[in-house]
């Protein structure tokens, strides 16, 4: 499929969104807590996708489109675009797949919502990735461009920050 993407058939475009759309909106309503901007960073992935078909190289396509979906996420959240009204912890409109999903309790997930929406962007963005959407280590350091290590160290120092807050919503609530 690569290759027809990056040859710019539309059918490969035609592909890559339908193989894809579903679990970067997913992942960018976690990221954004917002249907609506996640909407919009969707459409802002598949265009820069378009556009920028030579950013895959030799490289995993999901993880250049995850590099891609975040990073339009991020110039989403920075253009002011975010409304104050909105609540940080909104439920996805599509039912979501992965760990998160798993929880059992409405009071684990709405802490774990609490607990997300708390992190910085790129922290929340590397945690949803591994855990909301199983990506390798090996696709996640694509996606940030750092080694393979680094994405190990930014795991554990993501997951022990994840279980300092956890337990600080945990006595708050």
């Amino acid at each position: 499929m690569a290759v027809a993407i990056m040859t710019g058939e539309a059918q490969g475009l035609e592909a890559l969104h339908a193989r894809y759309k579903d679990e970067l909106f997913s992942f960018l309503v976690r990221l954004l807590r917002d249907d609506a901007l996640a909407e919009d960073a969707l459409q802002d992935t598949f265009v820069a996708a378009h556009k920028n078909q030579r950013g895959l190289d030799a490289r995993s396509v999901r993880a250049w489109l995850f590099q891609v979906a975040r990073n339009a996420a991020f110039m989403l959240a920075r253009s002011g675009r975010r409304h104050a009204a909105r609540v940080a912890a909104s439920e996805p409109r599509r039912p979501d797949s992965g760990v998160f999903s798993k929880l059992d309790s409405k009071e684990a997930i709405e802490r774990t919502r609490r607990v997300l929406a708390s992190l910085p962007d790129e922290t929340r963005a590397l945690l949803l990735q591994r855990l909301g959407h199983g990506m390798k280590l090996e696709e996640l350091a694509e996606s940030f461009e750092v080694t393979e290590r680094t994405i190990r160290n930014r795991l554990r120092a993501a997951t022990d920050l994840f279980a300092r807050k956890w337990f600080e919503v945990g006595g708050a609530a």
